[in-house]
């Protein structure tokens, strides 16, 4: 049998009920909370799987007044950081861009997601790789212009 400490914090401010608190996801139980709250349209569900998160919805932040911080917290998709990749690497030029640079472009990729997108880019004849490891150089095809 589970003991009812286990289920409940010892006190009440030590786990205060705050829109952080429930949707950063600190407690388990409070992912039902934000399912509640999303179905009330005031939270949104941002990516899939076990490393979702919750965060407070566009028309939340509309009321309050604060458009952009929505923008922030809920990134950019594909399709604007692959532009801003592409960018990027058509104002460097012949000099090209190492894997490095590339992920102060889009710093809130990791380098695995940067990957992802520059394979996609060159699936779709938008860059290429020369090089290998640590001298290896991504430069934009001349000519491809916009995704």
């Amino acid at each position: 049998m589970v003991s009812q400490s286990r289920l409940l914090p010892v006190r009440s401010s030590e786990y205060p009920r705050s829109p952080e608190n429930i949707l950063g996801r600190q407690l388990p139980r409070d992912r039902r909370v934000a399912d509640v709250l999303g179905k009330y349209g005031l939270v949104e569900r941002a990516g899939r799987g076990a490393g979702a998160r919750y965060l407070l919805s566009r028309r939340f932040y509309g009321v309050l007044g604060k458009s952009g911080a929505y923008t922030r917290r809920r990134g950019l998709d594909d399709g604007q950081n692959k532009a801003l990749l592409l960018s990027h690497l058509e104002s460097v030029g012949e000099r090209g861009s190492p894997i490095s640079e590339l992920q102060e472009v889009v710093p809130a990729l990791s380098r695995a997601q940067v990957h992802r997108l520059l394979g996609v880019l060159r699936e779709e004849g938008g860059v290429t790789l020369v090089g290998e490891k640590r001298g290896a150089r991504w430069y934009a095809v001349p000519g491809t212009g916009e995704i």
